[in-house]
């Protein structure tokens, strides 16, 4: 499957540049999207884990939410719900997505709703 638009929550919010990474094992979410959302930390919960964005420090992790990522491409598209770490640091991404949950949704991409 090749994705052409990528949505993080409401299905009018197109996600630009989002990084799909195949060698972390979380999907994480810039508090700046979250906001960006309208959404507040007050939605998140809480958790005491970090996490290491791009090899650099340990991030603190603000906490996790699950929301829905639809992927669209000229076919048709799937919306699963997904879970993320949120972070506050700068990025020139909205989200990191792991590899393995685009695996998912192509694999199940013949069951596409167009």
């Amino acid at each position: 499957m090749r994705c052409t638009t990528i949505r993080i929550g409401k299905p009018s919010t197109k996600s630009n540049q989002v990084l799909v990474d195949g060698g972390i094992t979380v999907n994480v979410l810039f508090l700046s999207t979250l906001l960006q959302l309208k959404l507040t930390t007050g939605s998140l919960e809480l958790t005491s884990v970090s996490t290491r964005v791009s090899g650099n420090a340990p991030v603190p992790v603000i906490g996790t939410i699950t929301l829905p990522i639809t992927l669209e491409e000229a076919s048709g598209q799937a919306t699963y719900d997904v879970q993320f770490v949120v972070i506050k640091a700068d990025s020139d991404y909205t989200a990191i997505l792991e590899q393995s949950l685009l695996d998912v949704f192509q694999s199940r991409s013949r069951h596409f709703h167009p």
